[in-house]
């Protein structure tokens, strides 16, 4: 892997350190410690008609969302907090993406559920709070909608893995 980018961000869930990623040249993913992937789904031709600033733009506000995965925030909030509208904000991050900012940080929430119900004695409401989730229904619903099974049966299956 060929590393042109390092950014420190914070997935912390339950105060665990700070994970460093990485961006690889190779296959495009940004690679934490903590086995969570993000990877841009876009053609190499849409991200080379973006500008830096652009790219950058999408990468900031995935990883400001996914560093506070227990928030909800608004396109609005998050354009004021980048500087753009929020038409700019939507249009540059599913040019990046492929995707609406809510749908991947969902799936990538759920991604990073999976990894802690895979590898931690957590309980899934606590995880489900950790996602920004107060009701262990709506989570579940969220997360079979993403993973395909409920919380509890992909542990379980996972686990007799």
């Amino acid at each position: 892997y060929i590393v042109i980018k390092s950014i420190i961000a914070l997935f912390s869930s339950y105060g665990h350190q700070w994970t460093a990623l990485k961006k690889t040249v190779k296959d495009q993913k940004w690679i934490t410690q903590e086995g969570i992937v993000m990877k841009p789904i876009t053609s190499m031709n849409k991200i080379n008609e973006l500008t830096p600033t652009e790219q950058h733009l999408a990468e900031d506000t995935f990883l400001f969302c996914m560093a506070n995965k227990q928030e909800h925030y608004t396109i609005p909030f998050l354009a004021a907090r980048a500087g753009v509208s929020p038409t700019k904000l939507k249009k540059v991050y599913h040019q990046v993406y492929g995707t609406s900012i809510f749908t991947h940080i969902r799936k990538e929430k759920m991604l990073w559920a999976a990894n802690k119900l895979a590898t931690s004695n957590f309980k899934v409401i606590d995880i489900a709070e950790a996602c920004g989730y107060d009701n262990a229904s709506k989570f579940s619903a969220a997360f079979c909608s993403v993973i395909g099974c409920l919380p509890t049966e992909y542990r379980n299956r996972v686990r007799l893995e």
